[in-house]
């Protein structure tokens, strides 16, 4: 018989605790992104590609809003938005910058006039 001694098992801790009450304290409830128009989140991936970069989407502010992370070789640069119409601001700028100079028009792919 061997002496092996057993971790603790982990104990879930519930929503109901103070870092959950917390989290959702002083702020509204997290911001709808469902409205974003798809084919604008889509030329700017394709843009951020396109240059040979990468994107992270991940939560900001207490789940209040939303963080999106270029990575450029050892660059980053990250834009924090709190609602849609801050993210679609965002992935406006991305293609304007991202896409500069490419063989694709990613502003044409959004219906957007240049």
């Amino acid at each position: 018989m061997t002496n092996a001694r057993k971790s603790p098992t982990p104990k879930l801790v519930p929503e109901s605790t103070r870092l959950a009450a917390l989290r959702h304290a002083g702020g509204s409830a997290a911001p709808d992104y469902l409205g974003i128009d798809a084919p604008l989140l889509v030329a700017a991936v394709g843009a951020i590609a396109g240059a040979g970069a990468a994107v992270r989407f991940g939560p900001a502010q207490g789940g209040r809003g939303l963080s999106v992370t270029i990575y450029d070789g050892d660059d980053r640069h990250t834009e924090y938005v709190g609602d849609g119409g801050e993210f679609t601001a965002a992935l406006e700028r991305i293609i304007e910058v991202m896409g500069e100079g490419q063989s694709v028009d990613y502003k044409e792919l959004t219906g957007a006039s240049k």
